[in-house]
């Protein structure tokens, strides 16, 4: 009998910091930006940050993808409450009084 053996490459996570790190540091120079430009950037260096944090901190990548299923599902029913109170939460601040 042949014993199959399962080879398994750990991903460069220094490599993940310095590149998480990179993308700090772009998000800093971004906040000197004009008004469209910097919130379009920060949007898209904070969702590629979380995701590279998801895929190799929190193990989503090498994990069944069940797992992943799950934390996506989460994400889709937290989103319309978190644009609920975005556009809820500048109302309240006009109607309360100081």
């Amino acid at each position: 009998m042949t014993e199959m053996t399962r080879t398994e490459q750990h991903p460069n996570y220094l490599l993940v910091f310095i590149v998480l790190g990179v993308a700090t540091a772009l998000e800093i120079g971004a906040s000197f930006l004009g008004q469209p430009f910097k919130v379009i950037a920060l949007v898209v260096l904070a969702a590629s940050k979380a995701t590279l944090v998801l895929m190799f901190f929190m193990h989503l990548k090498m994990d069944h993808r069940i797992y992943t299923m799950f934390f996506v599902l989460g994400l889709v029913l937290a989103l319309p409450i978190i644009m609920i109170i975005t556009i809820v939460l500048p109302t309240l601040t006009l109607v309360l009084p100081k």
